[in-house]
């Protein structure tokens, strides 16, 4: 972890944040500052008191809370319990951005990770969370070029080549049952009512 940012973001900005705790994951506000002060964007880390109205709440939430890690089970304000403040990273964030001093484009950029192409969506649970619908889109894969297929596996059936057309991409999601997913570089299972974001690299699945 960067300490020097810890001390900077974290320590003014952050209730969440222990001194004494030796953190592993940074939430995805402290990686997108984080990414944005190593391409040479100056920012301003002074409070300003400023509270965010609720479409810049909207605009931060679909960034930075869908591809948080703390997003599935560890983070109260991404699933709108009461009285729940978000991380230091939002509150920063939503600052500069009413200020005027970054904006979407600069957000949407640092929150980008191509490594993040084979990430599993838990889709039913987030469904579960956002009033029994959730659409896996532009807000967590940062592009509008997906395509969803629907298809049928009989369950015998074996090593089915998965790949998306040439300059497109899939997301596979599964409606019931388990498969196996292998790739180049892992294998792994997806189990129903799990989605994964297929670039351009072949995956084969079997039951």
């Amino acid at each position: 972890m960067n300490k020097p940012l810890q001390e900077k973001l974290c320590l003014n900005f952050c209730r969440f944040y222990k001194p004494a705790k030796d953190e592993e994951l940074a939430c995805m506000g402290f990686v997108a500052i984080e990414r944005m002060i190593k391409k040479g964007k100056g920012i301003d880390f002074g409070k300003s008191g400023m509270v965010p109205d609720a479409a810049t709440v909207k605009i931060l939430s679909e960034q930075l809370c869908h591809p948080c890690p703390f997003y599935d089970g560890d983070c109260d304000f991404a699933v709108h319990k009461d009285d729940a403040s978000p991380c230091g990273g939002f509150i920063l964030l939503g600052q500069l951005l009413e200020e005027g001093s970054i904006n979407v484009e600069d957000i949407a950029e640092a929150t980008y990770d191509g490594r993040n192409a084979m990430k599993i969506y838990n889709v039913s649970d987030l469904a579960l969370r956002n009033n029994g619908e959730y659409v896996l889109g532009s807000s967590d894969l940062r592009t509008h070029a997906c395509y969803l297929i629907y298809g049928l596996l009989d369950e015998n059936e074996k090593r089915r080549v998965i790949k998306p057309g040439k300059g497109h991409e899939e997301i596979v999601c599964l409606v019931k049952g388990e498969v196996m997913l292998f790739s180049e570089e892992k294998s792994f299972t997806l189990r129903q009512g799990q989605a994964v974001h297929l670039l351009t690299r072949q995956m084969n699945s079997a039951t």
